[in-house]
């Protein structure tokens, strides 16, 4: 079959190179359609319950998420002219399109009563709200004065200012008609801007945070990452390649290979209506680093044979017939264990699977064909571009693998079982964790202002409750319930990491304490029904004044309880979350009440959670898919089992340092096993395969066949695995934590991999030696071609 493949390349290469190039001018046209995702990572599927919760309660209340959250130092704010400009940047900051609200000190109100005329003549008395802090503010004695009356309004205790009331809150809330959209950036670097502007001018230190600036600043910073990460990519890559092939026309063919390959995979992208998240913005950085070992397998190959014979296009065809079936099937191993996430129903997910996994593909295509073709067209590589087939280093590095292998293998059968040891006590150790700002440095703005609002505010993380009754509210059911959202809120405040807690029972509160003549004491829910009924009337519109209409639906069955919550990790939140649950169903069987818990914090912990449990699931679906690609290419369950143990050793290697220092288990970490599983089990492919053609070249002399495949995928397995190990720790420079830990754990993963392929697998072969027979290499399901013919002179007359 590579035979036939081969030979389709070489006589219409100028048409399957003229084809690439108008897929490629396609798929480029096709990739300017795409723009980056600005939506909150949803991880989990559209059928989950807390995902259907969630859209529920947004359609009744609206987005919870919406607002940017700015705290300032009170000490100077109270300064009259400091004051003034407060209020000015408030006028400022609603003037900014698609801003649609701004609440804080400035914007306080207080209730008083009046009496006003009804349309039949009668007087009645009403609640009616006035704001405290009018623009007439001119004195510092009056701006003192309405302070006072503003710290006299339990009602904003912890909602504006904290505990000690030196710390003030500011909220500026985000049309949610564009909260989703690149329309949001630019709204919310202008509150920046304004807002740090102040702060300058007034000296007054400010801390900004919410999940629209959380999301937008982290947008920017992918943004950044994607170009740094190409140019990264494609700095290593040359200069690899140059160190090892000393060729210009080498880096060149290599460019456009990956360049061809990207293009396609984001091509594919945009025409699959895909968006840019922080997992497909990995993508082309990734193929350019995936697709590189595939030129260099290609182009060692290349040499040798013209090195052996120089006959060009004899070469070129021997290396698709010869090594093709090698490539092409690591190719296909690696783009399986991108594939898997496609199992894991999120997503994000399951878009990075679809076009990493496609993209690896392509990448073969393009490789099988570009290289031989443009190569064809070019002279054969000069004795100064062969040079790289003899370097020492190299061959002495071979050399003294092939010693260990045949002459000291009970010391590395001793070696790797301590190695097992130290990384089962080091597996041992590993924690499941999950934060919402895991990603980012702790010395990031992002993570330090958070920290600050959660110490002063007990976080600030929307988590909302939403209970719906059987039957409309009203009467002395109403009052009931009222109270029992009060219990539940006092039972609420008895957890340090959730805030203070808002619902219609702090609005009752405050229109009692307006009864009451601006009481403090009575800052409470009335005792008496005849109050509450007395209170309800002078509301001008009932319960759609605007105090109460935030925590009442339109039917008045459903009442919500809005509150924050800190970014404890899901650890905690594993605890917390059924305790809240536990209490919810206290105070409103669920016999008698629908209760939701919901918001974005909770939309994250379950989302994590669910995660971590599928991307397990899609690691053994990687094991056991790569595992029948192995059986179709030796057949034999010995061969497979003997293959994958210098691959699953690298994983536990790797699980046993994340344990040593610390890096817990999270969907950021998972991922780098499926990843560094698919293209590690690479080296074991291309060593097998030369090792089954040597088997029928020496007579199935097992320790010569062992020996002549390891010194000549030997070389070429250490050139891609500098090219890889370096390619991902590229990774390391990312501004996301969980970017940098998968660069650094793929990069271990793989180096202990290449020690594995090159010391045990060949170890184990020679070990087992006894035990494998003929029978065990029955002829592949995959063509597997033997290199009988390169031995051959008039086989290679033939082919001349």
């Amino acid at each position: 079959m590579w035979h036939k493949i081969a030979r389709i390349i070489l006589r219409n290469r100028i048409a399957l190179l003229s084809t690439l190039f108008v897929i490629t001018v396609f798929m480029s046209w096709q990739a300017t359609k795409i723009e980056m995702d600005y939506h909150f990572a949803n991880m989990l599927s559209n059928k989950d319950t807390v995902y259907l919760d969630n859209l529920r309660f947004k359609k009744i209340f609206g987005e919870e998420a919406n607002g940017i959250i700015i705290s300032f130092d009170a000490e100077h704010l109270f300064i009259l002219e400091n004051f003034q400009k407060f209020q000015k940047l408030c006028d400022n900051l609603r003037k900014i399109k698609y801003v649609t609200g701004v609440f804080t000190v400035t914007e306080a109100v207080n209730i008083h009563q009046t009496t006003i005329e009804t349309a039949d003549g009668f007087n009645k008395r009403v609640f009616q709200t006035y704001k405290l802090f009018s623009e007439e503010v001119k004195t510092q004695e009056q701006l003192d004065s309405i302070k006072s009356v503003f710290f006299s309004l339990p009602f904003y205790r912890e909602l504006l200012y904290d505990k000690d009331t030196s710390i003030f809150l500011m909220s500026v809330t985000i049309d949610k008609k564009i909260i989703d959209s690149k329309l949001r950036i630019p709204v919310v670097f202008e509150v920046e801007k304004q807002i740090l502007s102040y702060s300058d001018d007034c000296k007054i230190p400010v801390h900004i945070s919410g999940l629209p600036y959380i999301r937008t600043k982290n947008m920017n910073m992918i943004k950044k990452e994607i170009v740094i990460f190409i140019i990264l990519a494609a700095f290593i890559c040359i200069f690899f390649l140059y160190l090892f092939f000393r060729s210009f026309k080498v880096i060149g063919v290599t460019l456009i290979l990956v360049g061809f390959s990207v293009l396609w995979a984001v091509g594919l992208m945009g025409i699959l209506g895909y968006k840019i998240t922080i997992l497909t913005g990995m993508i082309p950085p990734l193929l350019i680093i995936i697709g590189v070992p595939n030129t260099v397998f290609l182009l060692t190959k290349y040499h040798r044979e013209t090195v052996s014979h120089g006959n060009k296009i004899l070469a070129l065809q021997r290396v698709i017939s010869k090594i093709g079936n090698a490539v092409f099937l690591s190719n296909v191993t690696t783009a399986a264990g991108f594939a898997t996430f496609i199992t894991t129903k999120s997503d994000i997910l399951v878009e990075f699977g679809i076009i990493s996994s496609l993209g690896i593909l392509f990448v073969f295509i393009n490789a099988i064909i570009i290289v031989p073709a443009i190569f064809s067209f070019l002279k054969p590589p000069s004795e100064k571009y062969t040079k790289h087939l003899k370097y020492k280093l190299i061959n002495t590095i071979v050399d003294i693998v092939t010693n260990i292998v045949t002459k000291h293998r009970i010391k590395v059968y001793i070696t790797v079982f301590v190695i097992l040891i130290l990384a089962l006590i080091g597996i041992s150790q590993i924690k499941q964790t999950g934060y919402l700002l895991d990603d980012i440095p702790e010395s990031n703005p992002i993570y330090v202002d958070l920290k600050y609002l959660e110490k002063a505010f007990n976080g600030i993380s929307p988590l909302e409750i939403a209970i719906e009754s059987k039957d409309s509210l009203k009467g002395l059911q109403l009052i009931e319930q009222i109270r029992s959202i009060d219990s539940l809120q006092q039972k609420l405040r008895t957890y340090p990491e959730l805030s203070r807690s808002m619902s219609i029972a702090d609005a009752v509160k405050f229109l009692y304490q307006a009864y009451s003549k601006g009481n403090t004491n009575n800052y409470r829910l009335p005792d008496d029904p005849k109050t509450w009924e007395t209170i309800f009337n002078r509301l001008p519109n009932g319960l759609n004044q605007n105090l109460a209409k935030s925590f009442v639906d339109s039917t008045n069955t459903i009442t919500r309880i809005s509150l924050n919550i800190a970014d404890i990790g899901t650890k905690r939140m594993s605890v917390l979350l059924p305790k809240i649950k536990e209490d919810m169903y206290h105070y409103f069987p669920p016999d008698k009440y629908n209760i939701i818990l919901t918001g974005s914090t909770v939309m994250y912990f379950t989302g994590t959670t669910y995660l971590i449990k599928n991307l397990f699931i899609s690691l053994s679906l990687a094991i056991i898919v790569i595992s029948i690609l192995m059986y179709f290419i030796q057949r034999s369950i010995k061969m497979v089992g003997i293959a994958l143990i210098p691959n699953i050793i690298p994983m536990l290697v790797t699980a046993g340092l994340m344990g040593y220092f610390g890096i817990p288990i999270k969907p950021s970490t998972i991922l780098v096993f499926s990843i560094a599983l698919g293209i590690s089990v690479d080296g074991s492919i291309h060593l097998l395969t030369k090792y089954r053609q040597e088997l029928a070249v020496n007579g199935w002399n097992m320790g010569n066949a062992v020996r002549k495949a390891l010194k000549e995928t030997g070389t070429s397995m250490m050139y891609t695995i500098f090219i890889l190990f370096f390619g991902f720790l590229i990774f390391a420079a990312s501004g996301f934590g969980g970017t940098k830990a998968l660069g650094i754990l793929i990069s271990t993963t793989l180096f202990v991999s290449m020690l594995c392929n090159l010391i045990l697998l060949p170890s184990l072969l020679l070990s087992l030696e006894s035990f494998l027979s003929r029978k065990n290499f029955p002829e592949p399901y995959i063509e597997i071609e033997d290199d009988e013919d390169s031995e051959n002179p008039e086989n290679e007359k033939r082919e001349k």
